[in-house]
């Protein structure tokens, strides 16, 4: 696969709309560019802003965050929202 400006365009395009990576795939002769948002856990969102999970479980119950619920009922979080989520705390 050659990285030139026709597979390298829309990763900047997909880059510069807000996704958090892509993933190339060369697959039957044709370049796929997917969008990547992570899924992040509550420990991995704890870690990352400097709390505990239980603080993260507040914000969400509180509405500050967004999670998704997996089938056990587990919070994950895409980091996405997460960044929205943020943002809104700032102002």
């Amino acid at each position: 696969m050659t990285l030139n400006s026709d597979v390298l365009d829309p990763v900047f395009a997909h880059l510069s709309e807000g996704a958090f990576g892509v993933s190339i795939v060369q697959k039957d002769g044709r370049i796929l560019i997917e969008r990547v948002d992570p899924i992040l856990s509550t420990k991995a969102v704890a870690d990352l802003i400097g709390v505990s999970g239980d603080t993260v479980r507040r914000m969400a119950d509180r509405g500050q965050l967004h999670p998704i619920r997996t089938r056990g009922g587990m919070m994950r979080f895409r980091k996405s929202r997460l960044v929205a989520d943020f943002s809104k705390m700032e102002k």
